[in-house]
């Protein structure tokens, strides 16, 4: 068996099990600012979560990013997975003008106030969020990739834990 993202033969069912957990963006060449997420945090660490807006989940988490925004930098890739309400909220994000108050709201879970949007909007990134979900076998949210690739899906009860265990 070859594993074509990691590019390398699997041959043994540790090797399988580490596949189906890690996705190593750098040996894929895969850019996760093609998806537009929006950024939060100034760390050298980078994370990877995805979420949809009407997550209450997802907005626990973030109440937990403000405590290590100094530590990691947190891509957050909206996904309208949720219902058509999901899917409205993404691209009024997405096509925000002002993308620090988009990111406030987010993270406030606030799917009520109205967005400033630009006047013309590029709906890309978030056909790429639904291509690359599909890719990623991304089902259900919070979805998070740790800064050494390893993929846990759902809620972390302990984020700040959780991070400390991933190398890099």
């Amino acid at each position: 068996m070859y594993d074509t993202w990691n590019k390398e033969y699997i041959d043994s069912l540790e090797m399988a099990d580490r596949a189906s957990k890690y996705i190593d963006f750098e040996k894929m060449k895969f850019n996760v600012q093609d998806l537009d997420p929006l950024v939060f945090g100034t760390g050298k660490k980078q994370v990877t979560v995805f979420v949809d807006p009407y997550c209450g989940f997802c907005h626990k988490m973030f109440g937990q990013m403000q405590d290590l925004q100094n530590e990691y930098t947190f891509n957050i890739v909206q996904l309208p997975i949720l219902g058509e309400t999901s899917v409205a909220r993404v691209r009024d994000v997405v096509c925000a003008a002002d993308k620090s108050e988009a990111l406030k709201t987010v993270l406030a879970g606030d799917n009520k106030s109205d967005l400033k949007q630009v006047a013309s909007c590029d709906q890309l990134p978030v056909n790429k969020r639904l291509i690359t979900a599909q890719f990623f076998a991304i089902k259900g949210v919070p979805h998070s990739i740790r800064q050494d690739g390893f993929i846990t899906k759902g809620f972390i009860p302990d984020l700040k834990g959780w991070l400390a265990q991933g190398k890099g």
